[in-house]
């Protein structure tokens, strides 16, 4: 939190949660995507989809060129590891520019991840809770997702969206996942920003209780609500 990242946003996902603030990221083949010309700004440009990796390195390239010291480059979505052969052709290219990868995703596609992962710096895994996402859960994915990453020995965090339904009980099973890949794997408790009218964010005392719940599990868990809402950045 606080830092800058550089958004690369991929087409395509394979969920449909009710809370996802980014349903455009769904379609399968946008015609064209907007690429950012000054950070901050609000200025863009259109370009042609599908972009190959040459041209999206060089906007990437170009914003930390314009504004140094990004701490990482998002791929994010949608899934990005729908596209797991595009990741394993441009996160090499960013080592090579001194920028690091850091996946944000769903954590279903465990196959997928295995393609990607040598490639990839940081791995930041939705754990989808079916009180804010209203579809089935996805528990033992997640465990063999969380798995791979640790294994791989990469720097692992997991974020999870909460709602005015969820229950201790189910942030509870949540910590219980992670903590089967360690304890230590920090769990963010994210109160939900939607504009579903279905989907209604928790109250603080909720949210509370739902922090100290899964701290009796995992040894670091923060409530960290979605900053660049907050400053407009969106």
């Amino acid at each position: 939190m606080g830092v800058r990242q550089v958004f690369v946003r991929f087409a395509g996902c394979n969920l449909s949660c009710d809370y996802c603030d980014t349903p455009a990221s769904g379609f399968d083949h946008p015609e064209s995507c907007a690429v950012q010309i000054a950070p901050g700004e609000r200025r863009f440009k259109e370009l042609p989809n599908p972009l190959d990796v040459p041209t999206t390195l060089a906007a990437i390239i170009n914003i930390e060129l314009e504004s140094p010291g990004h701490h990482s480059v998002s791929l994010t979505g949608g899934e990005p590891l729908m596209q797991a052969p595009f990741l394993a052709e441009l996160c090499p290219e960013l080592r090579k520019s001194d920028l690091r990868a850091y996946l944000e995703s769903n954590g279903t596609l465990v196959d997928a991840l295995s393609d990607a992962l040598p490639h990839i710096d940081i791995v930041a895994m939705d754990f989808k809770l079916e009180s804010a996402t209203g579809i089935k859960p996805a528990t033992e994915m997640h465990r063999e997702f969380l798995a791979a990453a640790v294994a791989a020995g990469k720097d692992v965090f997991v974020k999870a969206i909460v709602t005015s339904s969820t229950a201790e009980e189910e942030i509870e099973e949540c910590a219980a996942v992670i903590a089967l890949a360690g304890r230590r794997i920090p769990l963010i408790i994210q109160p939900v920003t939607s504009t579903n009218a279905n989907v209604q964010s928790p109250f603080a005392a909720q949210i509370m209780r739902l922090q100290v719940a899964a701290s009796r599990i995992l040894d670091d868990v923060r409530v960290i609500p979605q900053c660049h809402k907050m400053l407009g950045l969106i």
